[in-house]
Parts: C-alpha cells; structure tokens; sequence
C-alpha cells in the first residue's frame, strides 16, 4: 500500500504546480499515513513518508522531526543497522533543513554512528559530509563524499570530495580530482562547474597557461545551455589576466558591481588597461546612488517600520561607500591588485530516502 501512497504523492506534488490544490489532497494523504502509524506504530516506511508530507504541507520541520523519533522510539531495540541508517540519515535531513547550531550538531551525532562500512546507502555518507561541511570539518567531509563516489560512481560526489579538500587547504589533491572528473565538451551544468573551479585553482597554483585553455573553453560554451555564471567567467579571466575579457564579463553582470570586493577587482582592470576615466565616472556614479538612497530613507521614514532597522540600513550604505572608495584608491593610488577569494559551495540535492518527491 505504502508504495501506491508514494506514487500518487509524487504526481501530485511534482505534477500539481499550485500549492493550494495540492494542500488538502496532501492533508487527506497525512490522515491516511497517521492512521497507518497508529495502527502498526513500528511501520517505518509510513513514519518517513508522515514526515515528508508534513514537511510538504509547509508545516515547521520540528513536527516532522518529531514523527520521526516517535518512531525510532516505537521501534527501539528492532531495527537493523541499514534501517538504523535510514532513519538517521532522514533525521539529518530535517536537523539541515533547520539549520541551526544544535541541529547541525544533532544531525552530526546521529550519522557518526550511521554511516559503518557496512551501509550502502550514498545518501547516508552524503548526510554526513553535507553536515561536516556545513560545520567547517571540510577534511573529514571529504572523506565522506569519497565513499559516496565509491559506492555511485557519480562525480558529483567527486566534485564534492574536491571542493571540501581546497576548503580544507588541500588544493593540490583536488586539482588531481578535478582532472580526473573533468569532461569537455562539457555534457551537463556539473562539467561546466568543474571546468571553472579547476581553471581558477590552476591559476592560483601559477598554472596560468592550463588554466587559460579551459577558461576559453568555458567563454566559447553556452552559458545558457549548462549555466555558466558570468561572474565567475569573470573572476577566472581576472586569474588568468585576460583583461579584456573581465571588464566586458564584469559590465554584464553590473548589478554584481554595488558589492565592495567584486567592484574592487573591476577597478584594477580598468587600471591595467589605462580606463581611468572609466573608473572615475562609476565611482561618482555610485557615490551618487549611495547618496540618493540615503536621502530617500531620510525624507521616507515609512520605508522602514523601526527607526533601529532605518539606523542600521544608513551606516551598511555608509560603510558600503567607504569600503568601494578605499578600494578604489588602493587600486589608482596604491597600484594594489585586489585578492580574490573562492566561494566554493558543494552540490546540494535531496537525500532524504524515500522521498515521494525525488522517487
């Protein structure tokens, strides 16, 4: 029965786009499941199908959570060592939806004892390496992404492995992983990604002429068709040193350019490439804007309903401007190049086993 139950929640929640249709069908699927559980309280599969429609119904994930240890407590003592892994790997799912401290900490407690060489389920080892990163124990998560890519062959496990190493100051062993995985022409969003993580860490390692190779691969590629970020194009070719290719990548994407550090690197390659006049009328340009939009919160108080949040928004704007102006002169006074730090997040996907959504 539970599989025809999950069948008919997926089409609905994947083929009904409207949340309102889809609410009262999804409340008579929870009376359904919570009758099942209240008639055979050790019937796990209906606790975590319970719980994800719960968590669907746009119900706060401590409801979901709490079916959950209803259920390992009804079935204490009874489950095996995957089913274990099961539900602590769900468990885990709702303590990182949360995200807070405690719970990251939770979730990290309940798949340390999950994840034994025995189990087989990737999303198990995946739970927990998404947990230690999000903890900042990227060496560790690393490990854990290894074995999902042992156990599925798929490189968006490797991907991660490789992300979490350079997060964790080992970029020497993510390159080698990256060059393993890599694939042009590319044939998804993944191998675009990976083409220009590893473009940037060549560069960084001095690799300059490797990692122009791919970065021009990148550049003639569909950004459209696999999801190129322009902005990290265009951090790439700043790199590398391709100037040229920065600026007309940077003014593409100008709505990037309010933030202090992005606008920085813009400015130093307007300087080596002698526009700086170029850079003098965006900076009065943004001090303009900056300005105006302070006069607004001032001559509006209505924007804000706190005179602390209208406080708070004046001095960001206010330390906003000062930072893009020393940028700015570090840049034509001080001749300084602007750092570029990563900002290298791993793929997050669904790993809640038996979710109706992602069956």
């Amino acid at each position: 029965m539970l599989d025809v139950v999950r069948i008919e929640l997926h089409n609905i929640i994947v083929n009904e786009e409207e949340f309102e249709v889809r609410q009262p069908i999804l409340n008579r699927y929870r009376e359904i499941l919570q009758t099942i559980v209240e008639q055979d309280s050790h019937n796990m599969e209906a606790y975590y199908l319970l719980a994800m429609v719960i968590h669907e119904l746009r119900i706060d994930g401590s409801v979901s959570l709490s079916y959950l240890t209803k259920g390992y407590e009804k079935s204490q003592g009874t489950l095996s060592e995957n089913e274990y892994a099961i539900w602590a790997t769900n468990m885990a799912y709702f303590c990182l939806e949360e995200g807070s401290d405690q719970k990251l900490l939770q979730a990290k407690y309940l798949l340390q004892k999950a994840a034994t060489p025995a189990i087989l389920y990737p999303q198990t080892f995946y739970a927990y390496g998404r947990t230690l990163f999000e903890l900042g124990e990227f060496i560790t998560a690393s490990k854990q992404f290894h074995k999902c890519y042992v156990l599925t062959k798929e490189k968006k496990y490797r991907y991660n492995e490789a992300v979490s190493l350079i997060k964790g100051g080992k970029p020497e062993q993510a390159v080698l992983i990256l060059k393993d995985i890599m694939c042009y022409p590319f044939k998804s969003e993944l191998d675009a990604k990976i083409h220009c993580v590893l473009g940037n860490e060549l560069a960084r390692a001095g690799e300059k002429e490797e990692a122009t190779v791919l970065a021009k691969q990148l550049e003639k590629s569909s950004s459209k068709e696999f999801a190129i970020d322009e902005m990290d194009l265009a951090n790439l070719m700043y790199l590398i040193e391709d100037y040229e290719a920065a600026k007309e990548l940077y003014e593409k994407c100008n709505h990037y350019l309010i933030n202090e550090e992005w606008i920085s690197r813009y400015f130093y390659v307007l300087y080596r490439l002698g526009l700086k006049a170029v850079a003098a009328k965006k900076m009065k340009a943004i001090k303009k804007g900056i300005r105006n939009s302070l006069l607004d919160v001032k001559h509006h108080k209505s924007l804000f309903e706190e005179i602390s949040e209208r406080e708070k928004y004046i001095e960001i704007e206010k330390q906003r401007l000062k930072k893009i102006k020393e940028g700015y002169c570090k840049v034509f006074d001080k001749e300084e190049k602007p750092s570029l730090k990563e900002h290298y997040d791993i793929q997050y996907f669904c790993f809640y086993i038996g979710c109706p959504r992602h069956m």
